[in-house]
């Protein structure tokens, strides 16, 4: 056989690996199979080796009809996978002491697809006392990821967080979230923040629900909260947003954005309706020594109704702050608008009607 037949029979046999390959990938393996023989329905065995396993060694996995329990460990994503729950999946943590802990955890990872995941911490049983950072869902220097209609409730931190990483990185750059989508979902009873968004560059939260967040400060359905002058704050929309008997609706806290490196702040949160929350929108006071922000936050076709105390609230300083717009905003008590007091605006704030 001559080296050209020889070069056209490896590439044919090339093609059809690949294909073959993926062909299996788009393949759904269901984590059922891989359940040791006699496994229990009821969420109440620990089957967190085999659901890891599972996750390892398949790109595209379909969890159990039923509820299933994992432990502290939590269950570590890898790039380039899709995760599905069915209708009556189900993934419970085991009770633990530790004030910390990812149910599910995407770390420097990227192309993920988590879809329809229904998961519930132990804020209920949880056998300690010290800590907040329990996460349903942690995202950490990661990019290109899809969430679409998870449900992550009772969770001893946070139903989701969004950060980034400089730690355990190869080449030692910061990392922040980039190209994060959250569609749909509920966030319920979590103890710290329903969702927590501390390093984004464009990110879109769309027709979330964030309920009855209540156990450990800040309280927020939503905190917009960076921890450092490195972070970012880029082209976060949170749009059709609902929020109800949270400490804040949404709540924006940019003052560890203030230092030396110039930073320029993108945010649109676009019909946000809170009901019942003690504030409905929250802007914390910028008073940190360093360069001003640039940029904005916008807040457009929002509405705070029954708040215990205000519906939107400006704490004090905002002097290095971003400019800040408000337009098409109301908030209503007893079905009756009550109007904002413009003349204790912070200057950088405009309201526009």
């Amino acid at each position: 056989m001559n080296l050209c037949r020889l070069l056209f029979l490896f590439f044919f046999i090339t093609i059809g690996l690949i294909q073959t390959i993926v062909a299996q990938e788009s393949v759904p393996f269901y984590i059922e199979g891989a359940l040791p023989k006699g496994y229990v329905k009821d969420g109440t065995v620990d089957y967190t080796e085999e659901i890891q396993t599972s996750i390892n060694l398949h790109r595209y996995v379909i969890f159990p009809n039923f509820p299933v329990m994992i432990n502290d460990k939590g269950i570590k994503v890898k790039s380039n996978s899709k995760i599905e729950f069915q209708e009556n999946s189900l993934v419970l943590l085991k009770p633990t002491n530790k004030g910390s802990y990812n149910i599910f955890e995407l770390t420097y990872v990227e192309n993920v697809e988590l879809l329809n995941l229904k998961i519930k911490g132990d804020k209920d049983l949880h056998l300690g006392k010290l800590g907040a950072d329990g996460n349903g869902i942690s995202i950490r220097g990661s990019r290109n990821i899809v969430i679409t209609n998870p449900v992550v409730e009772k969770c001893w931190g946070d139903g989701i967080l969004i950060g980034g990483l400089t730690k355990h990185n190869r080449d030692g750059r910061y990392v922040p979230c980039d190209n994060i989508k959250i569609s749909g979902g509920v966030l319920n009873h979590n103890r710290r923040n329903g969702l927590s968004i501390m390093s984004a560059k464009n990110m879109l939260v769309e027709n979330l629900e964030v309920n009855n967040t209540k156990g450990a400060f800040p309280m927020a359905g939503i905190d917009i909260e960076p921890n450092y002058n490195k972070d970012y704050m880029d082209n976060v929309v949170l749009r059709n947003i609902v929020t109800r008997n949270n400490r804040y609706g949404i709540q924006v806290v940019l003052k560890k954005l203030v230092g030396v490196k110039k930073v320029n702040v993108d945010v649109l949160i676009d019909n946000h309706m809170d009901y019942k929350s003690q504030f409905g929108l929250r802007f914390d006071k910028i008073d940190r020594k360093g360069l001003a922000l640039e940029g904005s936050v916008k807040v457009v076709n929002s509405e705070w109704v029954d708040n215990k105390h205000h519906g939107i609230l400006f704490e004090a300083s905002q002097d290095n702050s971003c400019d800040i717009t408000l337009q098409n905003v109301s908030t209503l008590k007893n079905n009756r608008e009550v109007s904002i007091d413009l003349n204790n605006l912070p200057s950088k704030v405009k309201i526009l009607r």
